[in-house]
């Protein structure tokens, strides 16, 4: 892809990356990975000069797949259960653009995910200003 300069890599992400609930922890991390892996790959891309290998992500919520056909505890309307045929389209749609994409199903997780993201970084700046300010206690 990178010597052709063209291609997409699609990668496919779950919601659990940026809310783990309990009980899956070893799944959570693995999507929170493949963010982190997909985020890196965009860049290393740019470094090998290849702006024209496409990546796309999509985070999902619960999937109706032969994986999974069960009901959730969570909210029908927040969540709902995806469709395979909803998930299929929309990946369809991001390699036939053309263009790189962060697919978000249902589309309302974007929102979930950047108040997740901004609620961690503002707890880890006051965690971290806390320590500069005060300072570690002393040593006995």
């Amino acid at each position: 892809m990178i010597q052709r300069n063209h291609g997409h890599i699609v990668n496919i992400a779950s919601m659990s990356a940026y809310i783990p609930p309990p009980g899956i922890a070893d799944y959570a991390a693995s999507k929170a990975g493949l963010i982190a892996f997909h985020e890196c790959l965009a860049q290393e891309l740019q470094v090998h000069n290849a702006p024209k290998v496409r990546t796309s992500l999509a985070v999902l919520s619960f999937t109706k797949t032969p994986l999974f056909k069960g009901e959730t505890n969570q909210s029908r309307f927040l969540m709902p259960l995806l469709h395979v045929d909803t998930v299929v389209d929309a990946i369809v749609e991001a390699l036939d653009s053309g263009l790189s994409r962060t697919i978000f199903l249902p589309g309302i997780f974007r929102f979930f995910a950047g108040l997740v993201f901004v609620n961690k970084t503002f707890s880890e700046e006051r965690q971290i200003g806390f320590k500069i300010s005060f300072g570690e206690p002393p040593s006995p």
